[in-house]
């Protein structure tokens, strides 16, 4: 079941089936959104970016989740608070400390964890909490 609030308004949310094709349909949320309410070119990379990492680890590591993935965006102030959230999936706390050598080629890196590394680095206040096999994934990103 689809939900989706009026993107003009300040608060908007909508559910996703838990595919890599909805990828699409995530980024027309995001940009319709980003172009409602005038969010500058580098605020919108940055929510495009990290929307997009959380959604698709959401969907690589929980493939056979029984439900629909969230997606909110709120305007407040001067910020974009997101939240995202699975209904049905194990622990995955992207809070924590990921160990990157940004030293070593490509080619001596194991794959993976570059992704939440880089989101981490650019968005503030990321949290995470795990219950009742419900996670949630919430980040600030300022206007300015």
């Amino acid at each position: 079941m689809e939900q989706f609030t009026n993107v003009n308004s300040e608060i908007v949310e909508r559910t996703f089936q838990r595919s890599f094709d909805q990828l699409q349909d995530v980024f027309d949320l995001t940009n319709e959104f980003a172009i409602t309410h005038a969010i500058n070119d580098k605020v919108r990379y940055v929510l495009d970016l990290a929307v997009e990492e959380f959604f698709t680890n959401m969907v690589k590591y929980n493939p056979r989740g029984r439900s629909a993935l969230l997606v909110r965006m709120v305007l407040e102030q001067k910020e974009v608070i997101v939240h995202l959230v699975d209904p049905d999936s194990a622990a995955f706390d992207v809070t924590k400390e990921r160990s990157v050598d940004l030293q070593k080629s490509l080619d001596e890196r194991k794959p993976g964890g570059l992704g939440v590394f880089l989101v981490q680095k650019l968005v503030e206040n990321l949290h995470y909490s795990h219950h009742d096999r419900i996670s949630t994934i919430s980040f600030r990103l300022p206007l300015e």
